[in-house]
């Protein structure tokens, strides 16, 4: 398994096996961008070419090929808010209001993003909401998989 962590300014890489309980990592390696990414986020084209040459490097040092690629953001990159639950509503119902409350947000279209929930049990009390950029996830996913690796959940 490959693991890949995203700062604005670097990535992490590092390897270990996952079928063998407390592998240890076969080391870290960190890449510089070019330049910061956060202000590229919902620019998929800017992401892109930011992204591309340290995840080649990246792959030459551990290669992604048929492995399971799991990536770790920092939570700047990610909006989160809690929904309380209501218990006269279904789950889509609640899916439901939480898409419209983030289209009364006015986000510009150009700024997509993925919405997840998530309760944590046994209280069930509420819903964690994240939301991140589109256009950072299919620019991760999507490069994994042309380097043979298996985005492994992304969304």
């Amino acid at each position: 398994m490959v693991g890949l962590v995203i700062s604005d300014s670097f990535l992490l890489v590092g390897k270990w096996d996952s079928d063998i309980e407390n592998s240890p990592i076969q080391g870290v390696s960190k890449i510089d961008f070019t330049q910061p990414i956060n202000y590229s986020l919902y620019d998929e084209a800017a992401l892109s070419n930011l992204l591309a040459s340290s995840l080649r490097k990246a792959q030459e040092i551990f290669n992604f090929s048929s492995e399971k690629v799991v990536v770790g953001i920092p939570d700047h990159f990610v909006g989160h808010s809690v929904l309380n639950i209501e218990n006269d509503l279904s789950y889509d119902e609640h899916m439901e209001y939480i898409k419209w409350i983030d289209e009364q947000k006015g986000r510009h279209q150009k700024n997509s993003v993925y919405l997840f929930g998530q309760t944590y049990y046994p209280s069930k009390e509420n819903i964690h909401i994240c939301t991140i950029s589109r256009s950072l996830i299919r620019n991760l996913k999507l490069s994994i998989a042309e380097m043979g690796g298996n985005p492994y959940w992304m969304g």
